[in-house]
């Protein structure tokens, strides 16, 4: 089935951030309406969806070096443009999403449909740095927590290394007024 927008409630969730109570969210989903939870964290991996096995979804993130705390679970997305996410987010979290009974979903900003023939999106919100390289299709897509504006140099730089970044076009997300300010020297075009 496909949610409209008349028909879906949108929220931002972060993970070890504020964690909506039952009431909270009862109060945000109507009757008939689902719940689509945009997770902000590094803790997130991309599979592609022909390679994607749903029961093994706890081994894709320590697969990648990435390990959910103690206190966290993984979860998974739909599949969106032939690729599933999956994402470490708090146990207490998942069990009042269980305690609702109401359809929910979860998607990342790395799964945005926001899309460009050539070139990077990059959006920073709070301390998770998403960054998307395309060329004729998708070439990177990683979720990275930063601390400072060197980091975002460090990783900007290396993937420039790689796939020759800062001679695209780049756009910029989530807080832009810092993407551009630390970015305007590196890329020859970047827009907010």
């Amino acid at each position: 089935m496909s949610l409209t927008s008349t028909n879906k409630v949108s929220i931002r969730y972060k993970s070890g951030g504020h964690s909506f109570s039952t009431k909270e969210l009862e109060s945000l989903v109507g009757a008939g309406q689902s719940l689509e939870v945009v997770v902000i964290t590094p803790k997130c991996v991309l599979i592609p969806a022909t390679e994607y096995k749903s029961l093994h979804k706890v081994d894709y993130l320590p697969t990648m070096g990435v390990v959910p705390s103690v206190s966290e679970c993984v979860v998974d997305t739909p599949v969106i443009n032939n690729i599933v996410a999956v994402m470490s987010i708090d146990k207490e979290f998942a069990q009042t999403l269980l305690n609702l009974k109401t359809d929910s979903t979860f998607t990342t900003p790395l799964l945005s449909n926001e899309t460009i023939e050539q070139g990077t999106i990059i959006e920073l919100i709070d301390n998770t740095l998403f960054v998307r390289v395309y060329n004729k299709g998708l070439l990177f897509a990683e979720a990275m927590e930063v601390s400072s504006d060197a980091d975002i140099i460090h990783i900007l730089q290396r993937l420039n290394n790689i796939y020759d970044i800062y001679n695209m076009y780049a756009r910029a997300l989530g807080d832009t007024e810092r993407i551009t300010r630390i970015c305007k020297r590196c890329f020859k075009h970047i827009d907010k």
